[in-house]
């Protein structure tokens, strides 16, 4: 942990170098000290509403999430709105993407690779990333954060927040949203001046991309189904790990995504099968694909009308939102092989 930090804009920025170093001297689980409010605050005065904010927001997306220092004053719940709200959006989403993060430590366990990466890890060649060694992190391979860490709107002369963003090349990149999918941005360029008010932190990702989602907050039967999402693009390979709770057992799954002449086939694969998981399903969200037909493990379905529908579908099944530009498919988590081929309209 990068501890004993002050409350200030320099420990701020400090902290990614931090992180960034200690993964790559073989510390791949570390964080920030997200309680480090407490040296330089006190315990009986409140923070900057704003650098709390950027610190959480930071601090949401790195390997080892955490903040308890239970003191109201240095704690996003001592703020008035929309501060909590800000902090628990990406709480909220870290909670959901971690099993982008156990992948990433799983491969980290395999090959060595830091489950957060300094940009040249992953684009070694291209010149341009290492200005950019400091302020920006990918998660994995494909998934790229530009935490914003100077201060704008409590300045004595307030700015509006801007921050510049440099996409690495060789790849297209889209501006990550919850639902639907963006336009892509072409790699190789530096972006100048992109807006990340106190609600907003520039999060992009790789085109071909294959990340995992949990659906939201595990169910009274402590399921938790994932939602995998594919991205337009280079054809990928992706190894996800479930493992149990107790860290023994586990299932390893090759998912793979490639074009063909109709549109995309997805295989996924068990490598390893030591456990079942709780979910007898999960899902696929191929997004940018409004699909005409979808095949799976070579029987063609009908697509079913709405989201409500698809969840309660007692087996395979699809349906497409053209508002999201998304093909939703859901599979039962019962062959250690299975095939999906979509057709694109």
């Amino acid at each position: 942990m990068t501890d004993d930090m002050t409350s200030s804009w320099d420990d701020l920025r400090f902290n990614i170098s931090e992180v960034l170093k200690l993964g790559l001297h073989g510390v791949p689980i570390n964080t920030c000290s997200n309680d480090s409010f407490a040296h330089s605050v006190g315990r009986n005065i409140r923070g900057n509403y704003e650098l709390m904010t950027r610190w959480m927001q930071l601090g949401a997306f790195l390997p080892w999430c955490c903040s308890g220092y239970r003191n109201q004053f240095i704690e996003a719940y001592g703020f008035d709105e929309p501060v909590p709200g800000n902090c628990r959006k990406y709480f909220q989403l870290r909670s959901r993407l971690n099993q982008l993060y156990l992948d990433a430590a799983y491969q980290c366990d395999q090959t060595g690779m830091p489950v957060l990466r300094a940009l040249f890890l992953n684009d070694p060649d291209d010149p341009v990333v290492y200005a950019h060694l400091e302020d920006q992190f990918t998660i994995g391979r494909d998934f790229l954060v530009a935490p914003v860490l100077t201060r704008h709107e409590t300045a004595n002369l307030p700015t509006r927040p801007y921050r510049d963003v440099y996409l690495p090349r060789g790849c297209k990149w889209y501006p990550f949203e919850e639902e639907g999918i963006a336009r892509p941005l072409e790699g190789g360029r530096l972006y100048r001046s992109l807006l990340a008010d106190l609600s907003q932190m520039p999060i992009y990702v790789r085109d071909g991309a294959i990340l995992p989602f949990r659906l939201g907050i595990a169910r009274e039967d402590g399921t938790n189904p994932l939602s995998i999402r594919i991205y337009p693009g280079q054809d990928r390979n992706y190894q996800m790990c479930l493992r149990n709770p107790s860290g023994q057992d586990f299932r390893l799954l090759e998912i793979e995504h490639r074009s063909t002449r109709q549109g995309r086939e997805v295989r996924i694969r068990r490598i390893v099968d030591e456990r079942t998981p709780p979910e007898k399903h999960f899902y696929l969200a191929l997004k940018g694909s409004c699909s005409s037909c979808v095949r799976i493990c070579g029987f063609e379905f009908e697509p079913v009308s709405s989201m409500q529908e698809l969840e309660v579908a007692p087996g395979h099944a699809w349906c497409r939102s053209e508002s999201d530009l998304t093909t939703f498919v859901k599979l039962q988590d019962d062959s250690a092989e299975i095939s999906v081929l979509v057709s694109h309209l």
